[in-house]
């Protein structure tokens, strides 16, 4: 059974790809050997930033996905709820 599924607005989405672009941009930063170091962190902050404001505004925009386990397309601009899980005594997780 498939979940529910959301659309993300524009602006959401355009914060996950900076969160991506500057996680690649960290990446590239610590393979250089001597000034590498302070540009990687600034992209690691930028990167954690804009992840988290994703999230943030995610929630504020749809609050019934708290709690939820959900996966994010960044390419199909789609969010899917996954559907809830029972295990062996039937009880919800």
């Amino acid at each position: 059974m498939e979940g529910k599924t959301y659309t993300v607005s524009e602006e959401l989405r355009d914060l996950m790809i900076v969160n991506f672009a500057e996680v690649k941009l960290r990446d590239r930063y610590i393979q250089l050997r001597y000034f590498g170091h302070k540009a990687a962190s600034r992209a690691a902050f930028k990167a954690e930033k804009s992840r988290l404001d994703f999230w943030k505004g995610l929630y504020e925009e749809y609050p019934e996905l708290q709690g939820k386990e959900i996966n994010y397309n960044v390419q199909s601009n789609l969010l899917t709820v996954n559907p809830v899980k029972e295990t062996m005594e039937g009880k919800q997780n």
